[in-house]
């Protein structure tokens, strides 16, 4: 009799035993190995390229090299997405070989009971796990001629717990008493092929997504929701209607609904919520699970290594907790590389990914875009915190601030992280200004947004002397 795939021993080929077994000597030749594999471990140098490098440990035995053309200090993971770690690098194989050997994901609570971490810590380095799975997915374009894809979308979020008393509960399909917050997770399968997460407002905002990442000459598979009638302009469509047959005539989007199978069961067995700003990244998750389910757990974990270790440092998260985005002039070359945020208890400390930011006031039409440029050497860094040794800062710079507003940027649409920090400030702004409260984001531009940063901040505009 015929078993699984993940039944078989072809699937095992990696154990969390055989992790714990290793010595730290043992993980650091395997990060080597996958991180330069061209030079079957030798050390290449992240600085020059320089490929004449020794070891130079650190007196506490950390491996360091030292590059003899730059004479610059590099490790095995400097200028990747787990630099300046702070755990030892079997521990991050473990926690690799661990999210991997889930079928629908792995709970950061969970996996910070097997390796003795703090949830956060355990929360972070699976969240620059799927930051590493999205590179994969940049810039992916699927079909062809006489290919087919399946195309559908599912709602998450947004859930209105009903009232206690019958008499005080409502309708909560009107769309007055919905929260906002309930976003659409599209996904484009290629039958025999690979998929393609996104996450929009609504099935009908996807349709400029689809068709920029569906090759001409595919035949589209698709149920008979009225957001995907666009689509016949350019493809030829295969309509299901669910209401009489799951598959009928070739027609079915079963591929399309087995990963939202996966990505259901991953939310209410696993994550239980799944935050709006992330959940793109769980998404993207499921979507590489469902792609290399026929793959042994082993060259998943191989596979995901080389993907952490053949990136840059993380977008989200500098470090541990610290996060980077700054704004960028399309009108002159101010940089903010030095700007600071600060969203909710986050320190979050500015690096140049390039965000373009257009603010119209409240009380008019006409347009800028506000820049501020720290220098440490020149200027004094304002820190916007909610801390008591900050606080004569904080009023003394947002009395100079014209604008200071949030923006989701997943969505692109201007939102608050929360009321708390909307009504702080909006309290500090009534102590310095007599005008009404100030402007609001219309547009904003950011480089492959829809695999970058999924986290809401804080824009912080100065205005011109």
């Amino acid at each position: 009799m015929a078993i699984h795939f993940l039944q078989s021993k072809a699937a095992r080929t990696l154990s969390l035993a055989h992790v714990f077994r290793m010595s730290e000597e043992e993980a650091e030749t395997t990060f080597r190995k996958i991180r330069w594999s061209s030079t079957e471990g030798a050390p290449v140098c992240p600085a020059c390229g320089g490929l004449d490098a020794y070891e130079c440990r650190r007196p506490k035995g950390l491996l360091r090299f030292r590059c003899k053309a730059c004479r610059k200090d590099f490790s095995i993971t400097s200028g990747t997405l787990f630099a300046s770690h702070k755990a030892p690098l079997r521990v991050y194989l473990a926690a690799i070989a661990g999210f991997m050997n889930e079928v629908k994901g792995k709970n950061a609570l969970a996996l910070s009971r097997d390796l003795g971490m703090s949830h956060k810590a355990c929360w972070v380095m699976l969240h620059k796990v799927r930051e590493a799975l999205a590179e994969e997915f940049k810039g992916r374009k699927l079909g062809g001629e006489g290919k087919t894809a399946e195309v559908d979308g599912a709602y998450f979020g947004g859930y209105v717990r009903p009232a206690n008393l019958k008499e005080h509960r409502v309708d909560r399909r009107a769309l007055a008493n919905q929260s906002g917050k309930r976003q659409s997770v599209i996904i484009v399968r290629e039958r025999n092929g690979n998929s393609l997460p996104a996450v929009f407002k609504s099935e009908g905002a996807a349709l400029s997504w689809i068709k920029s990442r569906v090759l001409p000459g595919t035949v589209v598979n698709a149920d008979e929701a009225g957001g995907w009638n666009d689509l016949q302009s350019k493809y030829e469509m295969r309509r299901i209607n669910h209401q009489e047959a799951y598959s009928a005539d070739g027609a079915c989007t079963n591929q399309a609904e087995s990963y939202f199978s996966r990505l259901r069961r991953a939310e209410m067995g696993h994550f239980h919520h799944v935050s709006g700003p992330y959940l793109l990244r769980y998404a993207v998750e499921s979507a590489w699970r469902e792609d290399a389910r026929r793959t042994d757990n082993g060259a998943q974990v191989r596979r995901v290594t080389q993907l952490a270790l053949g990136r840059g440092p993380s977008i989200d998260f500098g470090g541990y907790y610290l996060s980077g985005i700054s704004l960028r002039s399309r009108s002159r070359s101010v940089s903010a590389h030095h700007a600071l945020f600060r969203t909710k208890n986050n320190a979050l400390r500015g690096s140049p990914y390039g965000i373009s930011v257009t603010v119209e006031h409240a009380k008019g039409s006409e347009e800028r875009e506000e820049h501020e440029e720290f220098n440490s050497n020149k200027h004094k860094k304002e820190r916007i915190c909610g801390r008591s040794r900050y606080r004569e800062q904080f009023h003394e710079a947002f009395h100079h601030f014209s604008c200071f507003k949030a923006f989701d940027i997943a969505e692109g649409v201007a939102k608050w992280p929360s009321n708390h920090a909307y009504e702080c400030v909006k309290r500090q702004h009534k102590k310095h200004a007599d005008h009404e409260f100030p402007c609001k984001c219309v547009t904003y531009n950011h480089r492959d947004s829809v695999f970058m940063p999924f986290r809401n901040v804080l824009a912080i505009h100065e205005r011109s002397a």
